[in-house]
This record gives structure tokens, sequence and C-alpha cells, in this order.
């Protein structure tokens, strides 16, 4: 990977045409977005944004327009004929629900998700009084929806989560969906439903032997970090578990998300591979 660097004047910067350069980029992402697509669709047809990318003179609204006609397409092909038996990953219809590129948090609003001390591909909300993190999916096709998500819920501290891991009432974060008037809420699992009774062992690039997790009071060991969460939930025989709740769509629209409303100090939530 190589960069050229051009240096210019104040003047000369206040002078370019930041809108092309934002169409340009727009454009640019929505030819990758349409390449990926025929690639995993061939089936569909996407003529219709390929001729907005093809078109020099689209606005930048129009390329905007063509990546979501893109993404609602692929959303209608995967709803297809779902049955009970046979349901549809409509996964596609959620914006970021990986979070793979570090610190990226984009499609989601409210509370902000944030990323301290050891950062890895998921999310964490940590130490806040409440929180409402959530996204608003449009244009879904009618239907009952399962919305899940890996994830734990730390009540304070590691050894009070391990203290009150048996209590219902201490876990305050919850996964909830909402669609209408109806909303249905799951709680989050404790940290403590992680426990392992080893640390989980990862080979290095220069072949050592590296250890993640922390030992709590009673000898287990737990995540404490995002990194330590990330190597939990893709170990072989993972104590990360998804969560999910069932929501009826009957209007195309749907809120995904996750609250707390309580004044815990030092608790923390952490999520990844929103479904």
């Amino acid at each position: 990977l190589s960069c050229e660097w051009y240096f210019v004047t104040k003047e000369d910067y206040e002078a370019l045409d930041l809108e092309a350069f934002s169409r340009y980029y727009e454009a640019i992402s929505l030819k990758n977005y349409i390449e990926e697509s025929k690639a995993a669709y061939p089936s569909i047809d996407f003529s219709a944004a390929e001729a907005v990318y093809n078109n020099t003179a689209s606005t930048l609204a129009e390329l905007q327009a063509a990546k979501e006609s893109v993404k609602q397409a692929i959303l209608d092909f995967q709803a297809g004929e779902a049955t009970p038996e046979d349901p549809k990953d409509m996964t596609a219809a959620i914006t970021n629900p990986t979070f793979d590129e570090i610190g990226n948090f984009d499609g989601w609003s409210g509370t902000q998700f944030g990323a301290g001390g050891t950062t890895s591909t998921c999310a964490e909300l940590y130490d806040w009084d409440n929180f409402n993190t959530y996204q608003d999916l449009q244009n879904l096709p009618v239907g009952v929806y399962k919305v899940g998500v890996k994830g734990f819920y730390r009540a304070g501290s590691p050894d009070n989560d391990w203290n009150t891991k048996d209590d219902p009432s201490q876990r305050h974060a919850k996964l909830y969906a909402r669609s209408g008037e109806d909303s249905l809420y799951v709680a989050f699992p404790s940290l403590s439903s992680t426990a392992r009774e080893n640390p989980v062992y990862i080979t290095t690039e220069n072949g050592e032997t590296a250890e993640y997790g922390m030992m709590n009071a009673a000898g287990y060991y737990v995540p404490n970090s995002m990194l330590d969460f990330t190597y939990f939930k893709e170990a072989e025989n993972s104590t990360i578990k998804e969560i999910s709740v069932l929501v009826p769509v009957s209007d195309n629209k749907l809120r995904i998300g996750l609250a707390k409303n309580a004044n815990f100090d030092t608790d923390w939530c952490i999520v990844d591979d929103f479904t």
C-alpha cells in the first residue's frame, strides 16, 4: 500500500468541490456494493442501480438511493416465501450488525457504543447510569422476526456479578425489539454465565500461546475486555450464547436495540453478531 500526498494552500482547498469528492466516494461504495451483491445473489437484477453508477451526472442523493435499492432487492429476495418451517435470514436489513471494523458503530443511534481499553470487533457500553442504543429497520416484509444477539451484562464488579448471578433482578440490561405498539424484551445473561474452568488459549503469529480471560473470586475464567469477549465467543464450545426475541412486524418497520434503566456503577454490557 502506498500513498501520494499533495500539499495545497488553504485558499485552494476552500475552492475545491467537496461535493464532487462525496459523489465520487459514494459512487465507488455503490460499485463495490453492487459487485459484492451480484456475486452473492446472481439471480437478482441490479441493472437499475448499475445505471445510476454509470451515469456520471448522478447526484449524491441518487447514488445513496441506488445503494438502498440494492439492499431492498436483497431483502425482498431473501424474504421469499418464508414459513415457520423454512425461515429466511434477514440480517442484511441490519446496518453494521457485526462491528467487523474496530471502533466503527455506524448505523446505531441513541447512546453511542464505546471501545475502550483492549478493542475488538464487538461493541460495549460501560459504566452508564442508563442507556438506549438502537437501530430502526425500514421496508421489512410483513412477518414474524426473530431478533438475536450474542452478549452479556455484568452487574457491577466481576465478583458482585458472581454473587448475584442467580438473581434475575440484577439483569438490568435487555435486548429489545419494537414494532408499532408491540415491544418485546429479554434480559442479557450475566457475565458469570460465560465462566470457564480454563482461559481461552490463542496461538500468536510468532507461535507463542496467549491466555485470554480473568479469574473471578470463584476460580473461574470470565471475559474482562472486548478482546477477551471475541475469543470467548469464537472458542470451541463457546460459553457466549445468543439471546433472542420474536416480534410481529405489520407496518414494515422494526426497532432493535439494547437498553438499561438502572443506576449501577461499574457495570458492563457487550454485544456482537446481531441477527
